[in-house]
């Protein structure tokens, strides 16, 4: 994803997204080694004759994470969506799951193990820690420390891990048990915008990732019809107009999914409604980017789907929204691809000779200046010294 203020640090929400908080536990993680074409858990569980299959992977992954450790738990979602087309889709919502799981070792003084591998599937680990960290002890200071700790630890992996985590905080920190507040989507969000702005203190990155959380979770509940939100329903944009200036474009951008609800999951008439939004351009840019990562999401389980539809969607749209759906179209592969080898097929994209001149540019640019968000100095070096020289001038 991009802000407006630095546009590096997008991704990964709404995230977005757009974003996606993702953490701890256990020592002497070991890498599981699976058979092709199946699920397995660590006792030889095969999920793909389970009548459940999603109950299937979850007991997977948790038994994983308590008996092997938190990066073992992420080799077994990463082999999961390499050879389940079903749960590529929900990949996401599992690591939400491992986030909660954690939590509750990490409560109990458990030791732990944390790694980059917590940003597999756009960072929704961080999500479920930190939602179960604040309803369970409400403790900022808690978070704050170990937003810090994540930082810290992950500082040679990744550079975004405590931005990541403050994600969580504002995903977190919108728990929806105040009924006096449903139907009034300011009154359900303002006790944690004001919460994200204590937290983050005189950060405004962290300030910013941690409101884009709290739309993200405000949005999550208006699909729920006890919240009693309507308007966000009928209208997914309602709230964002009247948001100050600095939270509008993470408003927008995380009301993307009902949205896309609205419109059938139409990314045309998706685009139009954001290209009529009554705001400056550079949101209204920053918003479709965001959109066209879910061209992405939606075909990942159609292992053959055609990538050039989705450039003929841009190639239809008036500048400067064509750059900025190409440039959702390379994220999108950089957030819901693989989670070990994103990159692969994002490069691979930029290289389509479909792509105009301009538009190979700015697929280079997006994935190129993010590789540390989701890879060490030295493998990022690896993979920029693998594109065309011109190119490299975009690496950091």
């Amino acid at each position: 994803m991009r802000t407006l203020a630095n546009k590096n640090f997008f991704l990964v929400l709404a995230a977005a997204i757009l974003l996606a908080g993702l953490i701890l536990v256990l020592a002497h993680a070991k890498t599981r080694s699976l058979a092709a074409g199946k699920q397995q858990t660590s006792a030889g569980t095969d999920c793909s004759a389970s009548n459940n299959q999603e109950l299937c992977w979850q007991q997977q992954m948790k038994q994983t994470l308590q008996s092997q450790g938190l990066p073992a738990a992420f080799d077994i979602l990463a082999n999961l969506y390499d050879t389940a087309p079903a749960f590529a889709s929900q990949c996401h919502a599992f690591t939400h799951e491992l986030g909660q799981e954690a939590y509750e070792m990490f409560a109990s003084h458990q030791d732990f193990e944390l790694n980059s591998k917590t940003q597999y599937c756009g960072y929704g680990f961080y999500h479920g820690f930190m939602e179960t960290l604040l309803q369970s002890t409400g403790d900022v200071s808690q978070a704050q420390n170990f937003c810090a700790y994540v930082g810290k630890k992950l500082a040679g992996q990744t550079s975004d891990g405590e931005g990541a985590c403050y994600h969580g905080i504002g995903h977190g920190a919108v728990d929806g048990t105040d009924i006096k507040a449903w139907g009034n989507p300011q009154a359900m969000i303002d006790p944690s915008l004001k919460l994200c702005k204590f937290a983050s203190g005189d950060n405004q990155q962290f300030l910013y990732r941690c409101v884009t959380g709290v739309y993200n979770a405000l949005e999550i509940l208006s699909s729920d019809p006890q919240y009693k939100l309507t308007m966000i329903q009928k209208n997914p944009f309602w709230l964002c107009p009247s948001q100050p200036e600095f939270y509008k474009e993470p408003c927008y951008t995380n009301m993307l999914p009902s949205l896309l609800r609205f419109t059938n999951n139409d990314l045309v008439k998706s685009e139009k409604m954001i290209e009529k939004i009554p705001e400056q351009t550079a949101i209204k840019t920053t918003v479709s980017y965001s959109l066209f990562h879910e061209f992405i999401r939606l075909n990942l389980e159609r292992p053959n789907y055609n990538i050039e539809n989705g450039v003929q969607i841009c190639h239809g749209l008036a500048d400067p929204y064509r750059l900025s759906c190409i440039e959702g179209l390379a994220g999108g592969h950089m957030k819901y691809g693989d989670p070990q080898q994103a990159y692969v097929k994002g490069l691979a994209f930029c290289k389509m000779p479909i792509l105009k001149s301009d538009e190979e540019d700015s697929c280079y640019n997006t994935i190129l200046t993010r590789l540390p968000i989701w890879y060490s100095p030295a493998k990022s070096a690896e993979i920029c010294s693998s594109v065309d020289v011109k190119f490299q001038t975009y690496c950091r």
